[in-house]
């Protein structure tokens, strides 16, 4: 397979992820808030309480336009570092999603889509390499800074989501 077309590939497989959260993550947490409360007093994920179904839907739209942009980018200039990145923090992303379920004791959303679509980052990190497309130290310097980029990206976006989503949607 042609590794632009695995690049391309990557904003539909992340919203193939993503829409099992905007599904379901809002009546989950609802669902759980006081037995998550209770385990993790003050950790930062529980700020997700006050979330609607508008305001992840929003953050998710962000986060696919940067999706996007990065894989257009890697595709059209051939930033192959950059594409390696993505791949690296989307499977440890998809990682995360399976081992929450496994801490928690119980089913939480993304958590089946993260096992669909972690082959496809482990596909495209298996491709580049045999294709030598992974250069070590300049994929690992850029994977860091990709990674801290985008959690900031995240939690900017979020912020906004959340803001769009009180002007529209105010009790």
């Amino acid at each position: 397979m042609n590794i632009q077309i695995l690049m391309m590939m990557f904003p539909v497989v992340f919203m193939f992820h993503d829409f099992e959260e905007l599904c379901f993550l809002e009546s989950w947490i609802r669902k759980n808030a006081d037995d998550l409360r209770n385990k993790f007093i003050g950790k930062n994920w529980l700020r997700l309480e006050g979330y609607s179904t508008s305001a992840l839907g929003i953050t998710i739209l962000m986060m696919f336009l940067f999706v996007s942009t990065t894989s257009i980018l890697s595709a059209i200039f051939n930033w192959y570092a950059l594409f390696a990145a993505a791949m690296i923090v989307f499977t440890i992303h998809n990682l995360v999603h399976i081992l929450q379920p496994i801490l928690l004791k119980r089913y939480i959303p993304a958590m089946g889509s993260a096992i669909i679509t972690l082959p496809y980052s482990l596909y495209v990190l298996n491709y580049m390499n045999r294709l030598n497309l992974l250069i070590g130290r300049e994929t690992v310097i850029v994977s860091v800074f990709f990674g801290i980029l985008a959690f900031a990206y995240l939690g900017v976006a979020g912020r906004i989501g959340f803001w769009i989503d009180k002007q529209f949607n105010r009790s």
